[in-house]
Formats: C-alpha cells, sequence, structure tokens
C-alpha cells in the first residue's frame, strides 16, 4: 500500500505536523510506503494543469491514499477536488485548525474558503483524521462526511526515561519548548512569572525560566523587549531552537517543569516528549490533555496570569518524584508512537479496502 502525505513544509521549525509524519513513516516502513512531499515546492500552475487534466494527472494514480495536513492551502483544495472527481481516496487532518481560536484568526477569509472551497472536498468519500474527542466536537458539524477517526500524537521511545526524576534543591528550571508565537501565551506565562519572583514565600527558591523554539522575529524581539521591560533578563532567557533529537533529549532532561499555556493546542508533540521524559508539567485547559490530570503528572488551569502563578507555586508542594513517575507511565502507557501508528496503519487498511474495523473510527450517534 502506498500514501501519499501532503504537508506545507518539511522543515522542523514546522512542529508536531512533520515530526508526527517523520514518525509515521519510520514505524510503518515495513507495512506500507509512504511518501512526504512539500506542497510549498509544488508549483501552483503545474497544480492548477493537475486539475484540468494536462500534466501530470498518473502522478497520484500511483498512491492508494493521499493524505492532507494542511487545510487553508489552495494547492491541496484544489489536489483534493482532483481526487473527488477522480474517486481516490483521502484523508485531511485537521491538526488543531478547527479549534475556535484558531477559526477567529483572519476568521472573514476563512469563512469564505471554506463555504467556496472546503465544504465541497469534506465530502462523504472523505475521511478526517481528529486528535481528540475536543477536535472531533469543533470539526463534526463543518463536514458533510461521517468518516472520522481519532488517532493522537504519539513518542519515539528514544525519548522514555527510564527512573522518575528528583527535583534540585538549588535551582528550578521551568521551560517552555515550542514555537514562540502569541498563541502559546508566552507573554501571560512571563507575567506570572514576574508575580513569582516578587511573592514573598517563593523567594528562597531560585527560578529560571527558559524560553527555546523558533519564531517569527518580530515576535521574538517583541518578548525579549517585554522581558526587559520587566527587567528580568537574568532569570528569563530565549534559546536557539533544537531541532536534532539527541540535543533536544539533553536539553530537556536538564529541565524541571515544562509548561505550556497555550490558547490554542491541537495534539502537542513536545508537551508528550517532556512527559516522557518524566518532567511534571503546567498547561491550559486548550492543551486538551485531560490524561494529565488523570494520571497526576501536573496541573491544568484557566489560561489568566493569577491561575498560571498560583499553579507555579502549587506544583513545587506537590510530590515532585511521583509526578514525573506518572508522566512517564502515561505516555509509556496510552502515546507509544510505534501502537499508535499500528492504529494508524489499520485505519490506512480500512480505507483501502472500504471496511470499518478499526477501534480508532468514530461513531457519533448525535
Amino acid at each position: 500500500m502506498k500514501i501519499l502525505s501532503l504537508i506545507k513544509t518539511k522543515h522542523l521549525s514546522y512542529g508536531g505536523p512533520i515530526n508526527v509524519l517523520n514518525l509515521q513513516k519510520l514505524n510503518l516502513k515495513n507495512k506500507c510506503q509512504i511518501s512526504i512531499i512539500p506542497t510549498d515546492r509544488i508549483n501552483f500552475w503545474l497544480i492548477i494543469l493537475l486539475f484540468f487534466g494536462f500534466k501530470k494527472k498518473k502522478f497520484f494514480y500511483k498512491f492508494n491514499i493521499i493524505h492532507f495536513h494542511d487545510i487553508w492551502n489552495f494547492k491541496s483544495i484544489i489536489i483534493a477536488n482532483f481526487l473527488k472527481i477522480s474517486s481516490i481516496p483521502y484523508v485531511f487532518s485537521l491538526h488543531g485548525l478547527f479549534d475556535k481560536w484558531s477559526l477567529k484568526q483572519n476568521s472573514l477569509i476563512k469563512k469564505i474558503i471554506f463555504f467556496l472551497f472546503l465544504k465541497n472536498i469534506f465530502s462523504t468519500n472523505s475521511c478526517i483524521h481528529v486528535l481528540t474527542k475536543n477536535e472531533f466536537e469543533d470539526a463534526k458539524n463543518k463536514s458533510k462526511t461521517k468518516n472520522f477517526f481519532i488517532i493522537p500524537n504519539g513518542v519515539d521511545r528514544k525519548y522514555f526515561r527510564k527512573n522518575p526524576k528528583t527535583l534540585r534543591k538549588n535551582i528550578v528550571n521551568f521551560v517552555f519548548f515550542g514555537r514562540i508565537h502569541q498563541k502559546k501565551g508566552i507573554e501571560l506565562l512571563i507575567e506570572s512569572f514576574c508575580m513569582l519572583l516578587k511573592d514573598p514565600m517563593s523567594r528562597v527558591i531560585n527560578f529560571q525560566l527558559n524560553i527555546i523554539g523558533p519564531g517569527n522575529k518580530t515576535y521574538v524581539n517583541k518578548i525579549c523587549n517585554f522581558i526587559n521591560k520587566k527587567k528580568l533578563c537574568g532569570r528569563i532567557k530565549i534559546l536557539d531552537p533544537v531541532y536534532n533529537d539527541t540535543s533536544k533529549v539533553r536539553f530537556l532532561n536538564e529541565q524541571d517543569i515544562f509548561i505550556l499555556p497555550s490558547f490554542e493546542e491541537a495534539d502537542s508533540v513536545a508537551l508528550k516528549e517532556a512527559l516522557a521524559l518524566g518532567l511534571p508539567v503546567i498547561i491550559s485547559e486548550q492543551c486538551r490533555l485531560e490524561d494529565v490530570r488523570k494520571f497526576d503528572c501536573g496541573l491544568i488551569v484557566k489560561n489568566d496570569i493569577l491561575n498560571i502563578f498560583y499553579s507555579l507555586k502549587e506544583i513545587l508542594n506537590k510530590d515532585f518524584s511521583n509526578m514525573s513517575l506518572n508522566a512517564i507511565n502515561l505516555i509509556k502507557t496510552k502515546y507509544d508512537s510505534k501502537l499508535i501508528n499500528d492504529d494508524l496503519y489499520n485505519i490506512y487498511l480500512d480505507i483501502y479496502h472500504g471496511t470499518r474495523f478499526s477501534k480508532s473510527w468514530i461513531v457519533d450517534n448525535n
């Protein structure tokens, strides 16, 4: 079975989607052939010619299933319309792009694109991949198809830590690891961290906040200026992004507590990697990982300055080693990428054969 995965870019700064795709290709290499092509390298006019049948029409017939990982993209829309006409099976992974916060960004343009183009290609012969039950609730009324399946993001076993971490007494390293973007709540985090440093009950502990990841230069400069304004340069560091797995593991192992106060998050890969390495976490409700509460490996908070501040204090009074062990067990039990990608392969088999045997299909009775 041959799968073509289309994604905006293969650069690792794109975050979760490309990391997940690379794991899929690695884990399923003995079961099916996955080809990854970035749409940013496909000439737009070739796509137009493809749609009208003049060029490379046979190319897509080489694959059994086409899997899209970028929905707000005219190239993807044109290709999907061609696939629909040609009765070639295709899948859309939403990656949080129907989240309420995401839809509010450029909302008028997105509404126009959806009603003129997307609504038509989310047809009965397409399938939609969601990462969480919340994402399904966001998306189910926006499509004619009932072919939804839920498969979360997984973590490569090289991140799995054997023994729980212990909290160092001399310094506590909080870490934000991910894209430096306005939707991530970084400004709220800095304000909360400023409150923590001024809190008389917390001054006995030496705190450090490390912010690491790629980002738009203008926004990164804005964050740097904000840190300077708050006179926190000695306490908060912005570090260059790390893409190499070995370097990422080494860096995260030097941290103590992972924090992600996002306004919108589909299913953060960085969050799960941190948990696999035994880091207790503080996350916003919008991170959609209720297992953090169920497994007692961190705190889930409302996304405002005061709640984040109280969570920073609270987590230091919890049993750190126990949270660390729970975090490791959570990922090993539920989010091992090998097991998750086996589930994806079963979905691909169902799509290819026209069956519904996989446990990952969503049955919605509403």
